[in-house]
């Protein structure tokens, strides 16, 4: 099965892919203070959550990592082992 469902208007909610992107951990550690939980919780978006799961330090480049990310924001898969 897909945990994409195109036809749900929250799709855009659970279902990210983007590309890491590798900084020193300086860098992460400014992103990371650039921001609250409330921000990342709040505000009818996941994408900002999203774009944190998306850094990695410098000495991981060499992965050129790509990830899928999914949130189950309906608890479709809640107590499965599935995900």
């Amino acid at each position: 099965g897909s945990f994409y469902d195109e036809s749900a208007t929250i799709s855009a909610l659970e279902n990210f892919i983007g590309r890491v992107d590798y900084k020193t951990q300086n860098d992460i550690a400014s992103v990371a203070k650039s921001f609250s939980f409330a921000d990342l919780a709040h505000g009818g978006s996941n994408i900002q959550f999203a774009r944190s799961l998306l850094l990695k330090r410098e000495e991981f480049r060499h992965e050129h990592e790509v990830r899928i990310l999914f949130c189950d924001t309906r608890k479709r898969y809640l107590g499965s082992d599935i995900v």
